[in-house]
């Protein structure tokens, strides 16, 4: 089974042989660099109590939940613009007692979670809003007698919602889904009969998460799961040191390519460590320097080798983290923010370089905004890490042909609908390895 799985992700990390040849004949040592960026904070909404900014498309719609001042609304959804402003998303026709939106795809389509009437305590049913959230409704996707609480993790373009599922009455005891066409797939053991849950998923059709095995030493450890839609659930034990009592894959690219976040095993009265590695199918790269931080918790990860988080410092409230090339930076030092604004979260690198991130507004009792982050950089950095280099010139050739919807569009440097010669001259013209 290991020597199955791992001839599956080789063979989905394949390049071109132009690309080998062209990294063999051009590639060179450089000095690490990052760019640097224009940060964009989303405005305060007046009559707003508090909001939560869950997520961002390359179209720059942003979707989360908010709570009003007085009146008897608790929690709603709601979609933002920079030209538009901030709109309710409707709720459910059959009422939901409160609402919200989680994720948007680069279609539009949002989808979120809702308290329905009845429900018992914390369950959650998936919610899909059509047309950029101007439907006159929101549908529920999940079952109307539905006896499980729905946490969705990834929303694809194929409208394809996956996650985890509890059916506790907190939603304890999580089994992964992955909603599709209408109906939630069959999943093959162990994936239906352990504690486990999907925690993202990647359009090539592969999802990611943990699962619960037993363990010698620890008496339970979470492991990490692959799964091909379809396929055969397949784990790995990434990190076997009785250190870690839990590992779980947190965002997938085009290669498969990981974002893990492990969990210390360290005594209850200890508040719970996380670390974050990038695992490229037979190493983990640990993701931030770890020495002087309580964790680090990887959040997303783009086609461009990018991953976000947080970390937590002993007596101070930690940072939102940019990874790229080894190395790890302080978002809020990559770029000039309002005196009041501080990051804490990197919640999801786009592939068009941007970075979208949750802030505390420290004028407001510390309240939570968006904070949108732009790349200063030419278009022909493919990978916006501030250096024209191999890298770029590998994402060219990886992407070659027309622009489809799984298309990395930085790699059409020219932005004519097809990543061909003229982008790859573009990137040779401006090349420049050092930073």
């Amino acid at each position: 089974m290991i020597r199955f799985v791992h001839a599956c992700i080789a063979s989905a990390r394949r390049v071109a042989p132009s690309v080998a040849l062209a990294a063999a004949a051009l590639c060179a040592a450089s000095a690490s660099a990052q760019c640097g960026y224009d940060a964009e904070v989303m405005p305060w909404p007046q009559g707003y109590q508090s909001m939560f900014p869950y997520d961002m498309n390359e179209q720059g719609v942003v979707v989360g939940h908010r709570r009003v001042q007085g009146g008897s609304l608790l929690q709603s959804a709601f979609r933002w613009t920079k030209d538009e402003g901030y709109t309710t998303l409707p709720a459910p026709r059959v009422g939901a007692v409160e609402w919200s939106a989680t994720h948007i795809n680069e279609q539009g389509t949002i989808i979120g979670t809702a308290d329905m009437p009845g429900s018992p305590l914390l369950w959650k049913e998936i919610l899909r809003w059509g047309g950029n959230g101007r439907a006159p409704w929101a549908e529920v996707l999940s079952p109307g007698d539905s006896t499980k609480s729905y946490t969705p993790q990834s929303f694809l373009e194929d409208g394809s919602v996956v996650g985890r599922t509890g059916a506790g009455t907190r939603g304890e005891y999580p089994r992964p889904f992955w909603w599709r066409d209408g109906a939630f797939l069959p999943l093959p053991e162990p994936l239906a009969s352990t504690h486990s849950g999907f925690w993202c998923a990647h359009p090539s059709g592969w999802a990611g998460g943990g699962i619960r095995q037993p363990d010698r030493v620890l008496g339970t450890k979470d492991m990490v799961v692959l799964w091909p839609a379809g396929g055969e659930a397949q784990l790995f034990d990434l990190l076997p040191s009785p250190q870690y009592w839990s590992e779980r894959i947190v965002a997938l690219d085009r290669h498969l390519n990981a974002c893990v976040v492990a969990d210390e095993d360290v005594p209850e009265s200890v508040t719970n460590k996380s670390r974050t590695f990038r695992w490229d199918g037979s190493t983990m790269t640990p993701v931030g320097p770890n020495t002087g931080l309580n964790s680090t918790t990887g959040a997303g990860m783009n086609e461009l080798g990018q991953i976000v988080g947080r970390t937590s410092i002993s007596g101070g409230p930690g940072y939102a983290f940019l990874w790229q090339n080894g190395v790890t930076v302080d978002l809020s030092t990559l770029t000039v923010l309002p005196p009041n604004i501080k990051l804490f979260w990197g919640i999801k690198p786009l592939n068009n370089g941007t970075i979208f991130c949750q802030g505390q507004d420290w004028s407001s009792g510390s309240t939570i905004i968006g904070v949108i982050l732009r790349p200063q950089t030419v278009a022909e950095d493919v990978n916006v890490d501030c250096r024209i280099d191999v890298q770029d010139l590998s994402l060219v050739l990886e992407q070659w042909g027309e622009v489809g919807p799984m298309t990395v569009r930085r790699a059409d440097v020219n932005a004519d609908g097809l990543i061909d010669a003229y982008d790859l001259a573009a990137v040779l013209g401006s090349w420049s390895a050092t930073p």
